[in-house]
């Protein structure tokens, strides 16, 4: 079965992404999507 979690998150120094998911046992595999937002004008 798939789930999701959804978290907004800001791209830090270098290109960094920390995604923080207490709900995933250590060692679940996942796969991450960024989508990225249009910046405002």
């Amino acid at each position: 079965m798939i789930s999701g979690i959804k978290q907004k998150a800001i791209v830090g120094k270098n290109g960094k992404i920390e995604v923080f998911a207490t709900e995933l046992a250590e060692g679940t595999i996942v796969e991450v999507i960024a989508l990225v937002e249009e910046p405002r004008r």
